[in-house]
């Protein structure tokens, strides 16, 4: 599960920052896109709960970050289950497009969050499949965006 929300975290870091969230890159394995360095360091828990690799990493002191990961928290670490993310990322291009084991290009990620999540919040149509996503993205960027957010929804 936490290989697919760093997923959806650098994706959506792409939709409302239209930065990298982080370096690292993704590749694409059989249950989905992962971070290959987060794999190594965490591998040896398999799916039960990391207890302490993490308790001695630097602090995020960027409030912009800390808040957008507090809503990839929310609204996607409560609402899914690592199946069900496992099967959002089996339906998307970065993953179905990337043979397996292969780094995942960094555009591709990008081009497939601003085009599936931005444009469509932006133009109010929602193709997005999954309506709660789609009401918490809208959400998001209601909130960070709030008036170009207003304009547009005029």
């Amino acid at each position: 599960k936490l290989q697919k929300l760093l997923y959806y975290a650098k994706g959506f870091f792409y939709v409302f920052e239209n930065e990298t969230l982080f370096d690292e890159c993704l590749k694409a394995q059989k249950y989905g896109p992962v971070v290959q360095k987060i794999v190594n360091t965490v591998k040896k828990y398999g799916k039960e709960p990391i207890k302490t690799e993490f308790k001695h990493a630097q602090s995020i002191d960027d409030d912009k970050i800390v808040n957008f990961l507090e809503f990839i928290y929310q609204n996607i670490s409560l609402e899914y289950t690592a199946e069900k993310l496992i099967t959002l990322t089996h339906n998307e291009d970065p993953w179905k497009k990337t043979p397996e084991k292969s780094q995942i290009d960094e555009n591709l990620v990008r081009n497939f969050f601003v085009d599936t999540y931005l444009k469509n919040i932006k133009g109010n149509q929602q193709i997005v499949k999954n309506e709660v996503l789609f009401l918490a993205l809208t959400e998001y960027n209601a909130f960070k965006y709030k008036k170009a957010y207003e304009v547009l929804a005029q």
